[in-house]
């Protein structure tokens, strides 16, 4: 119990220090950890789906399968690098829909928009996301 406690405070001490990063206009942050996606416990919606803007297309998703996984196998060119909701790179317009925001990068503001497909998936349902906003 002790190290998950200590985790748990490492992970709001690396949000704090992007945060602070930002707002210095500089610094850099490393993650050398996974992205770990939330357990999917039974009773959740097997039905989650993800349809994208300009196509239409529908995207479903398996459990724990992120959105960047699902646009890719589908074909689908997404950038993103660290992979674990920390450096934005594969920050998507949502247009539609309730996002589970796992990221360490956006703010309460930019949730309402935005998301990073690497991390979060719709909480119930479908999201739609613009993968070219003009």
């Amino acid at each position: 119990m002790r190290s998950q406690a200590r985790l748990g405070r490492l992970d709001r001490a690396a949000r704090i220090g992007l945060h602070l990063a930002e707002d210095l206009k500089g610094g850099d942050f490393e993650n050398f950890a996974p992205a770990q996606l939330p357990a999917t416990a039974p009773d959740d919606d097997p039905g989650l789906e993800v349809e994208l803007a300009g196509t239409g297309e529908i995207l479903p998703l398996r459990p724990g399968q992120s959105v960047l996984d699902v646009l890719r196998t589908c074909g689908h060119d997404v950038e993103s690098s660290c992979e674990a909701g920390t450096c934005g790179a594969c920050r998507t317009r949502v247009l539609e829909g309730d996002v589970d925001h796992q990221d360490f990068v956006l703010t309460d503001d930019e949730q309402r928009d935005w998301m990073m497909v690497c991390v979060s998936r719709p909480r119930k349902g479908r999201i739609k996301i613009d993968l070219d906003p003009a």
